[in-house]
Parts: C-alpha cells; structure tokens; sequence
C-alpha cells in the first residue's frame, strides 16, 4: 500500500459479498494498467466519488460505472471462483441512488411525464405505464424498496396498481 497511497478506477462497480457482508471495487487501475479487487471499502463519498478501503488505499472513482455485464463482473467472477465465494451482489446502482444519479433522475423524470396524463381510460397513457413498469422491475429487481417507491410514484392519484 505504501508504494501506491492512491489510485484510479475506472471501468469500476462495486460487489457485496453475502447480504450484509464487505463492499469491494472491482475496476481497472489506470495507474497500473491492470484489473484490481479492492480489499472491503471502509468509507464511500458520492460528492467525491472517491473510496477509502480497509489497507487505507483510496481510490478516485473515473467516469461512470461499467455496465452490468462488463468486463468488472468478469473480474470480480473469476475472483469468487479463486477465493471460495459462493454468494455476492452488484450493490453500485444502490449505493449510487440518490439526486444526483442521472439514472434514477431519467427514472422520475419519465414516470413524471407519464403522472401529467393520469386518466385510466387513455390506452396510450396505460402502455406507456406498463412499459415503463416492466422496464422498472428489471432494472430495480435487487432493490425491491427502490422499485416499490418508484411504481408508487408511478401511479396517478386516487389510483391504485
């Protein structure tokens, strides 16, 4: 750790182990021009978007987070498979979720669009409610409180789904 005080991800997501066990980075090193798994983050900034992990490492978080089926994923898999672990979960869009995250912003902002025609009996308005409901589920499907949230507000008032 001493060599390297600080380093930069980019490509990066990051993973669970077990339901409520240690958070890891998993990205490519910019600086070492390789893949790396950080050990368990101790302290995350969104303002920052910065990591600190428990060798005392922190790491600068570049550009947005690789998508879900990347090339992270493929490292962290091979890392399961090298150190035993049997259970895990991408924990990057929860941790990410909050105002300034422009996924959950294009979210409300069409589920919004959608309350302004709230007559039930508009077909175009009903698609456009059901597709944006599937959509929903399966990008918010391993945050259940999040999709519940989000399909509430879904719904016009005095509407129930």
């Amino acid at each position: 750790m001493q060599e390297q005080p600080c380093a930069t991800l980019s490509e990066w997501r990051i993973y669970q182990i077990g339901k409520s066990g240690t958070s890891h980075l998993v990205g490519y090193c910019l600086e070492q021009d390789k893949w790396r798994r950080t050990t368990a983050i101790t302290e995350f900034s969104l303002e920052d978007m910065t990591a600190r992990t428990e060798s005392g490492r922190k790491y600068a978080l570049s550009g947005p987070p690789d998508h879900k089926q990347g090339r992270a994923l493929g490292v962290w898999l091979a890392e399961c498979q090298r150190t035993g672990i049997k259970s895990y979960r991408d924990v990057t869009d929860l941790l990410l979720m909050d105002v300034s995250s422009p996924d959950l912003r294009a979210w409300e902002t069409n589920i919004a669009r959608i309350r302004q025609h709230p007559d039930s009996i508009d077909p175009e308005a009903e698609r456009r409610r059901a597709e944006i409901r599937r959509e929903l589920e399966a990008h918010f499907a391993e945050h259940p409180e999040e999709l519940d949230r989000l399909c509430a507000f879904l719904n016009p008032p005095n509407r129930k789904s």
